[in-house]
């Protein structure tokens, strides 16, 4: 989130505090709208760090192309997968993926449990640029490109908030992964060794 949408936000939400005091409205604006306050709130503080995008046709069918390659790799280590039965842009449903953004979204506020600001701690760092999360149709069910890009896949049933935590995980790792040339299964263990331990915090 850029400088000035913060402060544009902070003045919808001084604006609205006014309101609250001037409203003829017994107890104004927030009790009329108890979770306004809280929305703006969590945006200002929590959405500057991930953003949900929703990939277009043409994206996917880049995203698509660009998987073709590993797919002897799924098959041997397991990974499930879903491709275009035919066309992209016949398939293409602009109103799921908009359901399913608004889905995930909510369902990040609800449980992300501060993994952001625990992250931050754990390698000492603060996120100047937010992460990206693309929904796909297709692909894997979550995976990454670096600096700060991740997909997931809507059509595949998990547990998609563990997916994105996942994924940030993993482009955090991803210098010392290449450094170490460390394989994938140890890849996979550490990521899911630090995002437990990240888990069991409160």
């Amino acid at each position: 989130m850029s400088v000035s949408m913060r402060l544009q936000l902070l003045q919808l939400l001084h604006v609205q505090m006014l309101t609250s005091v001037t409203s003829t409205t017994p107890g104004g604006c927030w009790e009329q709208h108890p979770l306004l306050f809280v929305r703006i709130w969590y945006i200002i503080k929590y959405m500057s760090k991930i953003i949900f995008k929703i990939n277009d046709p043409d994206q996917e069918k880049v995203y698509t192309e660009s998987l073709k390659g590993s797919v002897d790799f799924f098959n041997s280590h397991r990974i499930v997968t879903t491709w275009p039965q035919k066309d992209v842009d016949k398939e293409y449903d602009t109103e799921a993926y908009m359901v399913f953004k608004s889905r995930i979204e909510e369902e990040w506020k609800q449980k992300e449990n501060k993994f952001l600001n625990k992250i931050e701690t754990l390698f000492n760092l603060k996120f100047d640029e937010p992460f990206e999360v693309y929904i796909s149709n297709y692909g894997v069910g979550g995976c990454y490109n670096s600096p700060r890009k991740i997909t997931i896949n809507k059509q595949l049933p998990y547990n998609h908030v563990s997916n994105i935590k996942h994924e940030i995980i993993h482009l955090l790792i991803e210098p010392f992964i290449k450094e170490y040339n460390i394989d994938f299964n140890r890849k996979e263990s550490i990521v899911e060794a630090i995002l437990g331990v990240l888990e069991s915090q409160d």
